[in-house]
């Protein structure tokens, strides 16, 4: 719940750094702009509805992730170290940071099926911030065969929604059964 209401809560906040006062919202900012929702525009405030469900939704399940790893290891310190352990190849070999096209072909694969590459795209495009991705002035539909170049990244809220169920699957019942074993000794 405190994740959701910080999601809720910093939104407007990052909207207004990226905006001088009396300049207009850039088009990849459009679709959680205060103005377009104040004026009605459902449909942008569906896709920003639908972007921040994806992120909370995987969120929460990698939220079981950690809770294992954190219910396997023997103190509170080297659960941090332990959770490094996971998160940062997830992390750093996906289009999050750095554009694919730049990356070995190797990686790129890597980073096309990985879910935090899918969880990444579904939230650039529910927020409307594919287009940010556009050098020189590149049109969205090249940008977009530029960034959706595996199944995975073309249906990227399937991709991350079926993530998200192969992890709460596999994750809820080992983290509740190491709980329950935590719990008896």
């Amino acid at each position: 719940m405190r994740a959701a209401a910080t999601v809720v809560l910093a939104s407007p906040g990052g909207e207004f750094v990226v905006v001088r006062p009396g300049e207009e919202f850039p088009e990849w900012a459009e679709v959680t702009n205060p103005h377009a929702i104040a004026e009605g525009d459902d449909e942008a405030v569906g896709e920003a509805l639908a972007g921040f469900a994806v992120l909370i939704v995987f969120a929460y399940a990698f939220s079981w992730v950690m809770a294992f790893v954190g219910l396997l290891v023997p103190s509170p310190e080297v659960v941090n170290n332990a959770s490094f352990i996971v998160i940062f190849p997830l992390t750093f070999i996906a289009n999050t940071f750095v554009p694919s096209e730049n990356m070995p072909s190797i990686l790129r694969t890597f980073a096309g099926w990985n879910p935090v590459s899918t969880l990444t795209h579904a939230a650039r495009e529910n927020f409307g911030n594919l287009g940010a991705m556009a050098r020189n002035g590149m049109p969205e539909a090249a940008v977009r065969s530029q960034a959706e170049y595996t199944w995975a990244l073309q249906n990227a809220e399937i991709y991350t929604l079926v993530w998200v169920l192969i992890i709460l699957v596999i994750f809820v019942p080992l983290s509740t059964r190491e709980y329950q074993r935590a719990m008896t000794k």
